[in-house]
């Protein structure tokens, strides 16, 4: 039983993701950090090195309380 499932196991790769939440600063909008991500940090990002890695840009509004 243990072997059939590391066999499985072994054969399907884990998935693993990282979020990580930011607060603009003062004076900064969500439209310039943006495209700030967009045009210079992800192209930054040394993705075609690392394979299978993939790079995401979320987007969400959530209300202070």
């Amino acid at each position: 039983m243990l072997r059939e499932f590391l066999a499985k196991s072994e054969a399907a790769m884990a998935k693993v993701f990282g979020l990580h939440v930011v607060e603009l600063n003062a004076g900064t909008t969500p439209e310039f950090f943006e495209r700030f991500v967009i045009k210079q940090f992800l192209p930054a990002l040394p993705l075609d090195r690392t394979p299978g890695v993939k790079a995401y840009l979320l987007k969400a509004d959530r209300e202070r309380e």
